[in-house]
């Protein structure tokens, strides 16, 4: 991304060059080269701090950032908590009508995202869609903790509707098993506790995303991960008695 910023302020100095005096800063085969890189520059490697890394292609961050804010408006910004979870965080097993429409419309719209995520042992870098879990969650100046929050959300419990849909239905485009699913999901929220402590700690995460992203580590149910999730969810009990009394002040200063 670096090395497209450079060529793009390179472009711009030399366009004001033309402009001021006429005279190019650089010949018609120069600058063709250089559009030519700019056109090509996912492809290039680019280093920065003596580390190798891939640009991305502007077109491809775009997508990848729909996609992103598609996965989180979905489960976390169609209703609050509470009308969320009578609708689709936790549906009654006898609202089966319900339940079928929405496990129908999460195949509908993720199916081909969740594909993608679990394509990531992939070493073809002509495939960016191979690539997406990695761009997600690793590319953390571009997409931050969201990333990594939707990647968990479409791993970890996009893909339980979409089994759910598809079971006994004979089809070649069944999504990858749920065991292989919640592996990389589990290492992916461990990146988040890891790398993103201090979002998680002041709420820059909210507690509804924080919650299901520790939810892999749940469905893991190991001893060591058990006492994660329990610290985890006193952590956030803390967090949450702390914004209370932050608008019980604000109420009063109001009134």
């Amino acid at each position: 991304m670096i090395g497209f910023i450079r060529e793009v302020l390179l472009r711009s100095i030399g366009a004001a060059n033309m402009i001021l005096t006429g005279v190019p800063t650089m010949t018609n085969t120069q600058m063709n080269e250089q559009n030519q890189q700019i056109a090509n520059v996912m492809t290039n490697d680019e280093v920065v701090d003596g580390i190798a890394t891939k640009c991305i292609d502007i077109d491809i961050m775009r997508r990848d950032r729909q996609q992103i804010d598609q996965v989180l408006n979905y489960w976390f910004g169609q209703a609050s908590p509470d009308g969320s979870q009578k609708t689709l965080w936790m549906i009654a097993s006898s609202s089966v009508e319900l339940l079928e429409q929405v496990d129908s419309d999460i195949a509908d719209k993720f199916r081909s995202l969740i594909w993608d995520l679990s394509s990531s042992s992939s070493n073809d870098y002509e495939n960016v869609d191979a690539k997406k879990l990695q761009r997600w969650t690793q590319d953390v100046e571009i997409f931050g903790w969201q990333g990594k929050v939707a990647a968990i959300i479409a791993l970890d419990q996009l893909s339980r509707h979409i089994h759910r849909h598809d079971k006994g239905a004979q089809s070649s485009s069944h999504i990858p098993e749920q065991r292989l699913l919640d592996n990389i999901a589990y290492n992916v929220s461990r990146q988040l506790q890891t790398h993103h402590e201090k979002e998680l700690s002041t709420g820059i995460i909210p507690i509804p995303m924080r919650i299901f992203a520790i939810m892999p580590l749940r469905h893991a149910a190991t001893v060591s991960d058990y006492s994660i999730v329990q610290n985890d969810i006193e952590s956030s009990a803390l967090l949450h008695e702390e914004m209370d009394r932050m608008i019980r002040r604000f109420r009063k200063a109001t009134n």
